[in-house]
């Protein structure tokens, strides 16, 4: 604008750009009009201002605007007016710079969760150079810096290095604007995502029986799109017996039934919610342990520093009675050779928990073990472990034996019992020092009727038999025999007395009595004798004619046998 500051005085108005407009105060007329009085800037005077008129601005006409009024006897005024002419953005659009979409769709995506996102804002146009401004939902989102391009092109990068959950259907807009006098402009996408399931329930039946089905659930949501449920049993694959999957409301479910073992107790069965569309080496995944009820299985073992091959009398003993059950046994009972061991301290007897201890063990306590074990289930026992002691030869037989000679030779036996088998049993007379070296046999000679004690149900047993002739002097005698094994030599022989027997004398005065179709008795006066009761009288019956054809029935036969022997007679 230029004013007149003397109305009397002519003025005009010239800006410092190449045109020029004037006014001459001695004639009404404009000196240099524009081409185009429409379009372009005019100059209108009135009689207290002057004013210049551009009707439509664009950015050329910015610049630094004179305006002087010469006056006929006055200086010269000059007034500047420097003109800011603001252009605002056109354009604003949001463009993924990786995968080239725009918001013309207004749908950006789906990226999967944990991605990169970088989005940019172009906005087209704006004298000066815009103000950019991203949101989220209605927040201000901060970015770093703001880069503007030749073709008249402002861009402004939004970088998200890993893009969390909660972007899934979010708005992000983009906003320019130059100045205060206009609305800015803006941009708007909805971002969709992949995403990984938010949360995995797994449940179960509290405890399943060995052999019987157990039921797991597994639910799985929050997973675009709906996820897929796969099931594991300590990191494998689990095969179950039947399964059945559904998807409800964006909900994933799958129901299994496995048939459970022992081995399957305390066993770690994971549900994973795996979304294919979605990259990742760990997906989310619940667990849940399996609770398995099984009757007890029992094995009996050496404690662990117990070096079978070398257990010896005298040395310390300790077994384990091993058990799985579920739930644990009730209590565990110990058996030697089927008959239960009881604790007892002045024996050495000590049981704790599932550990028996034998302190100072004899031969006595060789044998085998076994333990049994229960639960409301079942009740079960193990299998038997032998424990075998090495210890010195002991003799099977009574202390002293007693064998009678007539005129023949005769057979004494030695029975042996050792650990490792005897290796050789010497005999020796008690009236000279001849000792006779024999080597054993390990085994029991069928002739042994007597059963040994049982120590032990499986004995290393031996044997040696020697041949005792009649003595010359017709005179009672003693026999010993020692056995030896690496444990060393018995501590007491095995002996024998050999006493010299008498032919006995004959019966006399000998009758029968008593005769019925069922029996007979024979009765018969025994001869005087020394020592009464050590000879025994045999009955014996034979058939004679006419009456063989009686001893040839078998029922008669059978009433004969009722023959029966006293103390005064034979009957």
């Amino acid at each position: 604008m230029c004013s007149k500051v003397n109305k009397q005085i002519p003025h005009y108005c010239a800006p410092t750009s190449p045109f020029s407009l004037s006014y001459d105060g001695r004639a009404p007329r404009l000196a240099h009009p524009p081409p185009d009085r429409g379009q372009g800037p005019h100059l209108t005077v009135s009689r207290v201002s002057a004013s210049l008129t551009q009707p439509v601005l664009t950015p050329a006409h910015t610049g630094l605007y004179e305006c002087r009024v010469d006056f006929f006897r006055s200086p010269t005024h000059v007034n500047l007016v420097n003109l800011t002419v603001i252009e605002p953005p056109s354009s604003v659009a949001i463009v993924d710079n990786h995968a080239g979409a725009s918001s013309r769709g207004r749908l950006l995506g789906p990226y999967p969760e944990g991605s990169q996102l970088t989005l940019s804002c172009l906005v087209t146009g704006g004298i000066p150079t815009p103000n950019i401004l991203w949101q989220r939902d209605g927040s201000e989102i901060k970015i770093e810096a703001v880069e503007s391009s030749e073709q008249k092109v402002t861009r402004s990068d939004l970088k998200v290095s890993a893009l969390p959950r909660s972007w899934n259907n979010a708005n992000v807009t983009c906003s320019a604007w130059n100045s205060d006098l206009t609305h800015p402009i803006s941009a708007s996408v909805t971002i969709h995502m992949y995403l990984s399931a938010s949360s995995v329930v797994v449940q179960g039946t509290a405890a399943t029986v060995s052999g019987q089905l157990a039921s797991l659930q597994c639910w799985a949501r929050g997973s675009t799109p709906p996820a897929t449920l796969s099931w594991a049993i300590n990191g494998q694959p689990l095969h179950p017996h039947r399964e059945e999957s559904s998807i409800t409301e964006g909900v994933s479910t799958s129901e299994v039934e496995v048939k459970v073992t022992p081995a399957d107790n305390g066993a770690v069965v994971s549900c994973s919610a795996i979304n294919p569309a979605v990259d990742t080496i760990k997906p989310p995944t619940n667990t849940t342990k399996l609770v398995v009820y099984y009757p007890p299985t029992v094995s009996v073992e050496f404690g662990l520093s117990i070096e079978v091959k070398r257990l010896k009398e005298g040395d310390d003993v300790y077994l384990r009675c091993k058990v799985s059950a579920n739930p644990p046994p009730d209590k565990i009972t110990w058996f030697h050779e089927d008959r239960p061991v009881l604790p007892n301290r002045t024996r050495g007897i000590i049981m704790s928990g599932d550990s028996l201890a034998l302190q100072k063990v004899d031969r006595h306590m060789a044998g085998q073990y076994r333990c049994a074990a229960s639960n409301h289930l079942a009740n079960a026992t193990s299998r038997p472990l032998p424990l075998k002691l090495a210890y010195k030869p002991v003799c099977m037989m009574p202390s002293t034996t007693t064998y009678f000679i007539y005129d023949q030779p005769i057979n004494v036996t030695c029975h042996i019992a050792s650990h490792p088998p005897a290796t050789r049993i010497d005999w020796y007379w008690n009236s000279g020092n001849d000792i006779i070296s024999l080597q054993p046999t390990s085994s029991i000679p069928e002739t042994m009727t007597r059963r040994p004690p049982p120590l032990s149900s499986d004995w290393d047993r031996s044997w040696a038999r020697l041949s005792v002739r009649p003595s010359k002097h017709q005179e009672d005698r003693q026999l010993s025999c020692w056995a030896n094994n690496i444990m060393g030599r018995q501590e007491m022989p095995c002996r024998f007395f050999i006493r010299v027997a008498q032919t006995p004398a004959p019966v006399s005065s000998c009758r029968l009595a008593n005769i019925t179709a069922s029996s007979v008795s024979l009765t018969c006066v025994r001869p005087p004798h020394p020592q009464p009761g050590t000879t025994q009288y045999f009955a014996e019956v034979t058939c004679r004619l006419p009456f063989s054809y009686i001893c040839f029935s078998q029922r008669y036969i059978n009433r004969i046998s009722f023959l029966h022997i006293t103390d005064s007679s034979i009957s």
